[in-house]
């Protein structure tokens, strides 16, 4: 991924953490801290931002020169098991210091000066989503992940709360009003496709999109910011997790036409039932 400086980018995450505890019998204490990384985006050097979760606390990292950074916790708790979506805008200036902003369910939690090494000729090539480039187990995330989409832009609140309310299940492009048409309101709709939001996406990953071990880019169009193909390699013990509908399920097995069968029977009558005698009698106990 190419780094050279564009006036800024958004990542969105939909993810649900599972953290592991570990208790101690003798105290009763319940240790929950456990690092686990959501992200990074790093050159060969080490530059560049990594955000991770360190028990209920959500921290991102930017990394300026060799083991040198700038460390925002995002001031709110994130529970486990529980499905958040994890809004990051970097807003690029020139000439002031530029911004960092933090939404967590499409709301805005935090806003903090933030300069990242978004401006370095560089090429990010060590780009991991879950972990590090080393693949350590201790500090891989524990979870499960809807989606990532990235921007080459910065978001606005009205852009992102539109996003929320496009819901998880969301695997469209930005491009058609009628595949938002009764979802969003009136600002969220020019906010998104009236704007053509669709143009800016870097790059867009889902589970519904995945062969074997590849999760395909679902972008609308190849973005320059990559050197090779955007798709992702998914590694370790990563697997992508399907969910199929009560609908597709009841179309899979023959459509509506199976449950016609099925009320047919609640009227059959067995020829060779015979009505039983036998009455129901409490079991005895002594």
């Amino acid at each position: 991924m190419d780094g050279h400086s564009n006036p800024g980018f958004t990542l969105i995450l939909l993810c649900a953490s599972s953290v592991k505890l570990s208790l101690d019998i003798f105290s009763g204490w319940v240790d929950i801290y456990y690092i686990f990384l959501l992200f990074s985006f790093q050159t060969d050097r080490g530059l560049g931002y990594t955000a991770h979760f360190l028990g209920t606390l959500f921290i991102v990292t930017s990394i300026r020169a060799k083991e040198k950074g700038l460390q925002h916790c995002v001031p709110t708790e994130f529970q486990p098991c529980r499905w958040y979506m994890l809004t990051l805008v970097f807003v690029y200036s020139r000439w002031t210091k530029s911004e960092l902003r933090c939404y967590v369910d499409g709301k805005i939690i935090s806003s903090v000066d933030m300069a990242w090494p978004i401006s370095t000729s560089d090429c990010f090539d060590r780009c991991m989503i879950g972990g590090t480039f080393d693949q350590r187990e201790d500090n891989l995330f524990s979870g499960r992940i809807a989606s990532v989409t990235g921007f080459t832009e910065a978001l606005s609140p009205q852009q992102i709360s539109g996003l929320y309310s496009l819901g998880p299940n969301y695997k469209g492009q930005l491009k058609f009003e009628s595949e938002v048409r009764g979802i969003l309101n009136g600002t969220e709709r020019r906010a998104l496709i009236e704007n053509k939001l669709s143009a800016s996406i870097m790059f867009s990953y889902h589970p519904s999109a995945c062969d074997h071990n590849l999760c395909l880019d679902q972008s609308p169009k190849p973005n320059p910011a990559f050197a090779h193909a955007p798709h992702a390699l998914m590694k370790g013990k990563l697997k992508a997790v399907r969910t199929t509908s009560l609908q597709s399920a009841l179309q899979s097995l023959g459509g509506i036409q199976l449950l016609y069968l099925l009320f047919e029977q609640l009227d059959y009558t067995f020829e060779s039932a015979v009505e039983s005698e036998a009455t129901m009698e409490p079991f005895p106990v002594s």
